[in-house]
């Protein structure tokens, strides 16, 4: 889960060089993978019409999803026509990958365009032959090869990121071969030094024509940022500071400890800055002292920072119908003394507290002023305020010229491109399975994680266990026990969905925010 990538989206016109480029495009045959739903069999030659199989001697070959059956637990609709492609990389290190000989050749030094849609599954179970049960959920890459013989890499054309999201996205690759090549190979992988151990899943299906283009050959972008990734030597370093009532980490390559320790010190500077604005722990703090318009039909400015937090919160909670809401101050206030005296809180504290919550008290206006229609009422910026400012910390580093980092506020984390030599940021999933608590790698890249739960912090009242996690609908503290895990691009929108699928898990919106490269996971215990 997850960003949407445009790698190379040139505009074109219909002039006499695009209806060249049309005359000359290389035809793939079954280009949508269509042909009669199958799990791969072990040493099958032909994968389905078009297309053969240039997986690992003694490995099943990859299969074909659609139709009425949901090979491995795949559920995916195919993006064009009945079927699609699933191919994996496996634990053994080892993958897969498909051919087929071009109807005429790949020409040297000739500008090529082609695109392909992809996804990830969430679930790709399957047995392994050593007994157990694999997911092989985890994001992969495409690679793009061409060859003079069957099954034969002898260039690599483009690569895609890390394709981690779960709807079907279209990528775009722009390649110069280097030498005429007679096949294409599509190649799902994760990275040669850590693809041993590694689960991983890739799903294809819509392939354009390679279309030929006039003008000079340039390689993909793409490819050429995982060749210097690959190659690029910085060194790495680490920061950390106490920072918004959390540990706040950073993690970043640079050319040298000065470069590094200029930029980590802003990044920390920025975040300490938006504690003095967010938090609802400091008197002082501008959305503090909010409180003391409410009800007042006072009308006041606010800063730009405080402006889009609020309104991504108001955003939230509408389309949340209140799971999450930035009203909920008074609420907040009594559950964290309760916390403290280890004891439930009044019911009638509990009511006079929820007269004042709800974000038709929240009215924000085009010119950055802010009014609470409702006497008593504070807002609580906890459950999104960490992560914009694990954001904002991202942004002073790009800005400081750094390409690569982690940005870790207390579990709200943000990445940017990849470490040196890998195809992204391992990050910790925690899951609950066979009655604990688990980790389960995650891999990503240009991308923020968020995960929620009340997996420490816990009210046990009378045999019940209520989470910190308040219900602003109700009053109380969540019951019910999952651990949800958000990723998004960007950080501030995994935290606040996070906390409101923590709440309540809304099936209806799960749809609504794939389209918006936010994908959610959760375990009940």
């Amino acid at each position: 889960m997850k960003i949407r990538f445009s790698w190379l989206l040139p505009v074109f016109l219909y002039s006499s060089s695009f209806l060249f480029a049309q005359k000359d495009a290389i035809q793939l045959e079954n280009p949508s993978f269509e042909d009669v739903p199958e799990a791969g069999a072990r040493h099958k030659a032909f994968v389905l019409e078009g297309w053969i199989d240039c997986g690992f001697p003694g490995e099943s070959a990859p299969d074909i999803h659609g139709g009425k059956t949901n090979f491995f637990n795949v559920v995916h609709k195919p993006y064009d026509g009945n079927t699609f492609l699933g191919m994996i990389v496996r634990q053994n290190g080892t993958w897969e990958s498909v051919t087929q000989k071009l109807t005429k050749p790949l020409l040297a030094d000739s500008n090529y365009s082609f695109s392909i849609f992809l996804c990830n599954s969430q679930t790709y179970i399957s047995h392994s032959p050593k007994g157990g049960v694999t997911n092989y959920n985890k994001p992969v890459i495409l690679r793009i090869f061409g060859g003079s013989e069957l099954c034969q890499k002898d260039e690599l054309l483009a690569v895609s990121p890390i394709i981690s999201h779960l709807d079907w996205r279209k990528y775009d690759f722009n390649f110069s071969p280097k030498k005429s090549h007679k096949y294409i190979i599509l190649e799902a992988f994760y990275s040669s030094e850590s693809i041993a151990s590694y689960a991983g899943n890739l799903l294809l299906d819509n392939a354009s024509n390679i279309a030929l283009k006039s003008g000079k050959g340039v390689n993909d972008n793409s490819l050429n940022t995982y060749i210097e990734a690959n190659k690029l030597e910085q060194d790495r370093f680490e920061f950390s500071d106490t920072l918004m009532g959390t540990s706040f980490r950073i993690v970043l390559y640079a050319d040298s400890d000065s470069i590094a320790q200029m930029a980590a010190q802003k990044a920390f500077a920025r975040i300490q800055a938006l504690d003095s604005l967010l938090s609802d722990y400091r008197e002082d703090s501008e959305v503090s002292l909010l409180a003391n318009i409410a009800g007042k039909d006072k009308v006041v400015s606010v800063s730009d920072d405080l402006y889009t937090v609020l309104s991504y919160a108001l955003e939230v909670s509408k389309k949340s119908d209140g799971a999450f809401d930035a009203t909920a101050g008074a609420l907040t206030k009594l559950w964290r003394r309760a916390f403290r005296q280890k004891e439930m809180p009044p019911q009638a504290e509990i009511s006079a507290a929820l007269e004042t919550v709800g974000h038709r008290f929240l009215k924000l206006y085009d010119d950055h002023s802010v009014r609470l229609l409702k006497n008593g009422t504070h807002l609580d910026l906890g459950g999104i305020a960490k992560g914009y400012a694990v954001d904002e910390a991202m942004k002073i580093l790009k800005d400081e010229g750094i390409t690569s980092a982690l940005v870790d506020g207390g579990g709200d984390i943000a990445t940017s491109n990849p470490p040196p030599g890998e195809m992204g940021w391992l990050i910790d999933k925690y899951v609950y399975n066979k009655g604990k608590i688990q980790v389960e790698p995650l891999v990503i890249s240009n991308q923020a994680i968020a995960t929620s739960g009340d997996t420490y912090r816990y009210l046990e009242w009378e045999g019940v266990r209520y989470s910190h996690i308040i219900d602003p609908r109700t009053g109380m503290g969540v019951t019910s026990r999952k651990i949800v895990t958000v990723t998004a691009p960007t950080c501030m929108e995994a935290d606040a969905w996070a906390t409101a699928m923590s709440v309540e898990v809304d099936p209806k919106a799960f749809l609504a925010l794939e389209k918006k490269g936010i994908s959610v996971s959760f375990s009940l215990y």
